[in-house]
């Protein structure tokens, strides 16, 4: 087995998507779009989903991003950025 099908049997990507969407409902789920609550909204998804992926004990860095926008047809624009020690960090 090679390390790229080693890290797909260790990677489950449906459970990673299941736990975002759980709490992505858990927060927003029947709540209206308020700019002024926008940031706490944001701030509880990503620290709730990252320890809920934290408790799964597997040995991977995880990097969650959260966009919270009105859906009224304002374009959304995005840029980001990911740093990391190639000596300690692996693949």
């Amino acid at each position: 087995m090679n390390e790229t099908d080693k890290f797909k049997d260790e990677f489950d990507i449906e459970l990673m998507e299941e736990i975002g969407k759980e709490t992505i409902s858990q927060f927003l789920e029947k709540m209206y779009y308020n700019e002024e609550k926008t940031k706490i909204w944001v701030s509880q998804i990503l620290d709730t989903t990252l320890k809920e992926l934290s408790k799964l004990n597997k040995p991977f860095k995880y990097v969650a991003t959260c966009t919270l926008m009105e859906k009224n047809g304002s374009p959304l624009t995005a840029s980001n950025i990911c740093l990391w020690d190639e000596n300690s960090d692996g693949y």
